[in-house]
């Protein structure tokens, strides 16, 4: 049912292609076999590479697919937590415990089926890297499986409760705190890396004068020494003391023992944690209440109420409506509401990589250029995160069954689709005042704060706001699918992910990977220095692709909604 529901519409413009699920399963036979020979090659060209750090390399696959299962875990608690079909399974001769671990078992069915090459791959290059006897690796191999499965159900339990948490209580001051806390860290991080990556750069050009140092092995080697000075000694020094941590000591001679009877004592012990969880599984009566009747008079009812104060002048109904599924759909909302207000997190990081580049950059015209793609690229990047978060509510999916009603009505798909990209225009206001607040902060410290700056930061900043929703949108009307049986299910089937993905990378690219290119070869070597008033090229760059394709999205959308009003259902 999945799988079908996946690739509906896949299906349904190509009607010979019935049976999916062998289609998917050839597709995963093929990438299994590929992801086996590109393991075989890799382990016999680095071997002598990987052998003196044979146990370390072992321990990181471990712990790597422990996160990975851990971060699946987490992702998938909506289906857990509240599941597609809740009001069904309440009704169901199955207790909470019962009905939990049948979810937990189909997402972790569901995971493996996607990525069975993956799994295969690492286990093979594992069992090639440790040497170890076939028998005893199996045994090793039920260890990690049943590991990587209490990783996961271990990272949905805690993520589900502490998300039900959130949405129970009120959207206040200690929860602002906590995101602002969150979003320091995140622009620390960012102005951490654009700081380590600025002396990196200083120093490669305070050694390259001239191009035929490339090809001199003493140039690299005068750089390997600074580097290592700065970096390479503390990686060395930290790879050090994890040889003398005991747990890694205790890990890898477990690893290397081959005693069968440890093996078996992992099993099961990690059996009897496993089945510790089922003392924490959700109470889905409770769910589903949360769900359907939860309302609280808090920061997300105050913002749904001045938005439509400001935005929504003319009383238009559609728009009304779009703001109350937005206060009343918390159970979505709440746990990531102040992205929906503020900035997201990944806002903050670019913003913490702008600063580094403002502490460390010179030259003033290549700092305003790249101020005008950082605004441009959060302001695009922050909307594509929202909505790609968020389907629920910015889809024209979320609509459901309703859209025939929509349809037949005198006001129409158009209204809708307008109202769609209206909720997004608001919800961009905020940040768009707080990108160009820091930017005015960061011309200020940098000197650079002058009329002709402001103008193009502003015209920038405008036709972001213009044009952010609709590159998300623009192709809505043409992938949208409304025959779901849950809200939940709004953009969570492959078919409209990779569509979604592909139709509004279209316009970003074409909007900012010509500068984002230009700006990664400016790193090493520094053109911008004989290009005067670069920042006025990359405006216009940056400026003029994006007026286009505001004028062509029109069109498109135009035609979107058009076969959308004809579209059979």
């Amino acid at each position: 049912m999945r799988l079908e529901k996946d690739f509906s519409a896949i299906v349904k413009k190509i009607p010979y292609i019935k049976r999916i699920s062998l289609i998917l399963i050839i597709k995963n036979l093929i990438f299994t076999f590929l992801s086996i020979v590109a393991v075989y090659f890799f382990y016999h060209k680095y071997l002598f590479y990987m052998v003196e750090y044979r146990d370390i390399i072992v321990l990181f696959i471990l712990l790597l697919l422990l996160f990975i299962s851990l971060l699946n875990g987490v992702l998938a608690y909506k289906r857990t937590h509240f599941p597609i079909y809740g009001d069904l399974l309440s009704l169901s001769p199955l207790n909470n415990k019962e009905i939990f671990f049948l979810l937990i078992a189909e997402e972790m069915i569901w995971l493996i089926f996607q990525n069975v090459g993956f799994l295969l791959s690492i286990l093979i290059f594992l069992y090639w890297l440790m040497s170890i006897s076939i028998f005893s690796f199996l045994l090793f191999s039920i260890v990690i499986i049943l590991s990587m499965a209490f990783m996961f159900t271990l990272g949905n339990i805690c993520w589900g409760r502490y998300q039900i948490y959130k949405i129970q209580k009120k959207i206040g001051f200690i929860r602002f705190m906590i995101y602002l806390l969150n979003a320091c860290l995140f622009m620390s991080f960012g102005f951490l890396i654009s700081h380590t990556l600025a002396f990196i750069i200083k120093t490669f050009r305070a050694h390259f004068h001239y191009f035929d140092q490339l090809m001199n092995d003493q140039f690299y080697e005068s750089l390997l020494g600074i580097f290592k000075n700065e970096f390479i000694l503390f990686i060395f020094q930290l790879i050090n003391k994890i040889y003398q941590f005991s747990i890694y000591t205790f890990i890898t001679s477990f690893i290397k023992s081959e005693n069968v009877f440890s093996y078996i004592l992992g099993i099961v012990i990690i059996i009897f944690l496993l089945y510790l969880l089922k003392y924490f599984t959700p109470i889905y009566g409770d769910n589903q209440f949360i769900k359907k009747s939860l309302f609280h008079h808090d920061y997300l009812y105050i913002y749904t109420k001045i938005v439509n104060k400001v935005f929504n002048r003319n009383h238009n109904a559609i728009f009304h409506k779009e703001l109350i599924i937005l206060n009343k759909s918390r159970w979505i909302i709440s746990p990531g509401v102040f992205s929906i207000i503020f900035y997201t997190f990944e806002s903050f990081f670019y913003l913490g990589v702008l600063l580094g580049i403002g502490v460390n950059m010179t030259n003033d015209p290549m700092f305003i250029a790249l101020l005008l793609l950082f605004n441009a690229m959060i302001m695009i990047m922050h909307c594509y995160d929202i909505v790609s978060e968020f389907p629920q509510i910015f889809f024209l999916s979320s609509e459901g069954k309703n859209i025939e009603f929509i349809r037949s009505s005198p006001i129409g798909i158009q209204q809708l689709f307008e109202a769609k990209i209206r909720l997004l225009h608001a919800v961009l206001t905020i940040p768009m005042v707080i990108s160009f607040s820091f930017s005015c902060f960061l011309l200020l410290y940098t000197k650079n704060f002058n009329l002709l700056t402001i103008i193009l930061l502003i015209s920038i900043l405008l036709i972001m706001y213009f044009i952010s929703p609709m590159i998300q949108l623009y192709m809505a009307p043409y992938y949208a699918k409304f025959n779901f049986d849950d809200i939940q299910e709004v953009g969570s089937t492959y078919e409209e992910k990779e569509l979604h993905i592909r139709s509004q990378s279209v316009p970003r690219y074409i909007i900012l990977i010509p500068a984002l290119i230009f700006s990664f070869l400016n790193i090493f070597f520094p053109f911008y220095q004989y290009i005067p008033f670069i920042h006025i090229i990359y405006f216009v760059a940056i400026f003029l692709p994006a007026l286009i394709y505001l004028i062509v999205s029109k069109k498109i959308i135009n035609k979107g909604l058009y076969k959308l009003e004809r579209r059979i259902f």
